[in-house]
């Protein structure tokens, strides 16, 4: 009868009882021998009896006789959990001042090489009709260490439908600094001549020696453009004449002053004047005079369209008989920079 009464009071206990939870764990566990297990403070454990204060059903004195195993069941304390650490007040941004940029440096012009190609045409009609073509290319190449020129043209001129002139001209140079900025450097000059009236079918001269920067302006607004330069050039070569009387190597000494100016930003100048005297001492006071001058102004209405005019004009002292010393050439046309 004890044990119908305690099974009932159990299953009372089980159905009534909440969940235990993390606030109030039990320190003991009673184990019956009928299955059933109870949950409580242990307040006393004697041979006769398990003493058990339960949550719901109060204190419960259980025979020993009925009870299988006790367990005790350490009790978790939990650690209070510290207060959340106040986050520290966001400082406001600081405006970081503004950098002053370096100034640009100025963008140097890229050395290239520059080409023009030129075409003159004049006619005259009245007593004698007359005619001039003149077709040329020039070339210019310029950075710190070297310079290189081109000058060719092809000439043809008729009075009354016969010819007076018919000639070509090829001039190449390549002038070259020891060093940057020094003054003195090294060149080489060659040319060719083709002229239908002179005392020779063609010539080659070839030359080679020294040069001086004698005179370097820069642009008072420091452009950094070349404003004027002069420089001076003399050195040692020959001519060789083929379908001449005289056809022999003629060696001869070189002086050249040459002139470039650029007037403005559209306008350029130049002047060149070669002397040539002959280092054979046979032929001793024989010698050759060059000159070749031009002006050149890019035209602002057509963009890449020059108007160019010059001359260019050689003597020689020994010719073949009946033929003129002198040979001047003046020239207008219109360019094309490419």
């Amino acid at each position: 009868m004890k044990a119908m009464v305690l099974a009932c009071l159990l299953a009372l206990g089980f159905q009534d009882a909440p969940p235990d939870t993390e606030e109030t764990p039990p320190d003991a566990e009673v184990k019956l021998k009928s299955g059933d297990i109870l949950h409580g403070r242990l307040v006393d454990q004697t041979d006769a009896e398990v003493i058990l204060d339960h949550a719901v059903l109060g204190e419960l004195k259980i025979p020993t006789a009925d009870v299988e195993a006790v367990v005790l069941v350490p009790v978790v304390v939990k650690a209070a959990e510290p207060p959340p650490e106040e986050e520290p007040a966001a400082k406001p941004p600081v405006e970081e001042e503004p950098t002053a940029e370096p100034p640009a440096e100025e963008e140097k012009e890229k050395p290239e090489w520059k080409w023009r190609f030129d075409l003159g045409f004049t006619g005259s009609a009245g007593v004698t009709n007359e005619t001039s073509l003149r077709v040329g290319l020039t070339g210019r190449f310029r950075d710190p260490l070297k310079f290189y020129r081109v000058d060719s043209a092809y000439i043809l001129k008729t009075t009354d439908s016969e010819t007076t002139d018919n000639e070509f001209n090829a001039d190449v140079l390549g002038d070259w600094k020891f060093k940057e900025k020094s003054k003195w450097g090294y060149f080489g000059q060659s040319t060719f001549d083709w002229d239908q009236f002179q005392s020779w079918d063609y010539r080659v001269t070839a030359h080679g020696g020294l040069s001086y920067l004698l005179l370097d302006l820069d642009k008072p607004q420091g452009s950094g453009n070349d404003f004027l330069d002069l420089v001076g050039r003399f050195g040692l070569g020959g001519n060789k004449e083929f379908g001449s009387i005289d056809e022999d190597f003629q060696a001869e000494a070189m002086l050249q002053g040459e002139l470039n100016c650029k007037l403005s930003e559209r306008s350029k100048l130049t002047f060149r004047v070669t002397y040539y005297p002959d280092a054979d001492t046979e032929d001793f006071g024989e010698f050759r005079l060059t000159s070749r001058a031009e002006w050149a102004y890019d035209l602002e209405i057509l963009e890449g369209l020059a108007f160019v005019v010059g001359y260019n004009y050689e003597y020689q002292s020994r010719t073949d008989p009946g033929v003129d010393p002198n040979d001047l050439n003046i020239y207008l046309s219109l360019g094309m920079n490419f």
